[in-house]
């Protein structure tokens, strides 16, 4: 049963990310929402730790926004949706959905004022097992070339949307916990 799930989802990752389709694990194999919080609190610390500077900014000083519904949604969930957002239990992310990138482009300078200065994520699980998990993070963010952000202001100017997406891979601790194991190849947008 897991072997399709991993294959499934590696098929689709891409179209998920375009917004062509979005695939996740079925609602017969898909985890508690404490544990989705888990693997999410682990891929985050391991790809975008407070500490990590992107565009010469650090992540704790922008923020991270999850995409709610993307993530869910590869978990196994549909909407409307049965469980809150504090139920996943992250205190490195707020609440966030498609609409913070409306005002931004990869393309070309828009005013992205709706993101700020945070970072925009959503991750998608690759493949669960029992002990086993490996998850893609997609993490997007403002690059506004080089003004500083000030978190008692709106930031100015324009900026152009940037980011990458990369695998971490969990194991299951004796506790039932889920830990780090590795990181995976990494793709830059």
């Amino acid at each position: 049963m897991f072997t399709n799930i991993t294959r499934t989802l590696r098929a689709a990752w891409l179209a998920t990310f375009l917004g062509v389709a979005s695939v996740g694990l079925s609602q017969e194999t898909r985890l508690p929402p404490n544990e989705i919080g888990q693997i999410l609190s682990v891929a985050l610390q391991a790809l975008v730790p407070p500490e990590h500077k992107v565009s010469r900014v650090p992540v704790g000083m922008r923020g991270i926004f999850l995409d709610f519904e993307r993530t869910m949604t590869g978990f196994g969930y549909t909407a409307p949706w049965s469980i809150p957002f504090g139920s996943l239990g992250l205190s490195s992310a707020k609440h966030g959905s498609r609409a913070l990138l409306d005002d931004c482009d990869r393309m070309r300078m828009k005013s992205c004022s709706q993101l700020g200065w945070s970072l925009y994520v959503w991750v998608q699980p690759v493949s669960i097992t029992a002990s086993h998990a490996t998850a893609r993070a997609f993490i997007f963010w403002p690059d506004r070339g080089f003004s500083a952000p000030d978190s008692s202001a709106k930031p100015e100017g324009a900026a152009v949307l940037v980011g990458f997406s990369a695998e971490v891979e969990l194991q299951r601790t004796a506790d039932g916990r889920w830990q780090y194991l590795s990181k995976g190849a990494y793709s830059v947008f």
